[in-house]
């Protein structure tokens, strides 16, 4: 009798040890596939913040009040999954991706501008039009006709992001 009771509890603690290097494996894997996400989402929005810097550069020497666009070319999916960009004015300038599938995870890039000379303001109003573009206050990634536009009106410069119509 003493050996089958062994045996069992030898069985029983070899699937426990089964169990909990399963879960532990699992999250390691979730973990990590969260922080290659979050790392290609910010390189979604390096790029747009890029972007944005190019337009807003352009829009200050121009002394016209003409729409500038620049396409934007963005991958259709970031890790299997959809994403949205926005443009924010919260903390500073800046380019702010959101994986639809899992609101935590986002990424953040800030737009570099020296704000003391350059008057920015953020045009989110969802579908008014400039121009041969619609504006929208995100846009999602994969989707065609993508813009970053930029324009001066006295001293300041309005951005946004949009699509071309």
């Amino acid at each position: 009798m003493p050996v089958i009771m062994s045996h069992i509890i030898g069985t029983m603690a070899i699937f426990a040890f089964a169990a909990t290097l399963t879960l532990y494996l699992y999250s390691v894997g979730n973990a990590e596939s969260l922080a290659v996400t979050r790392s290609r989402l910010k390189t979604v929005c390096d790029y747009v913040a890029v972007r944005v810097v190019q337009v807003i550069s352009m829009a200050n020497m121009s002394n016209t009040q003409s729409c500038i666009q620049l396409l934007l070319d963005l991958p259709e999916t970031v890790s299997g999954g959809s994403y949205w960009i926005t443009l924010s004015d919260q903390d500073g300038y800046e380019v702010v991706g959101t994986f639809v599938l899992s609101p935590s995870v986002t990424a953040e890039s800030l737009i570099p501008l020296n704000s003391t000379l350059v008057n920015v303001r953020i045009v989110a109003q969802e579908g008014l039009s400039i121009d041969s573009l619609t504006v929208q206050k995100k846009v999602y990634g994969g989707a065609s006709r993508i813009v970053v536009w930029g324009r001066r009106i006295g001293n300041v410069i309005e951005i946004g992001l949009g699509r071309k119509n």
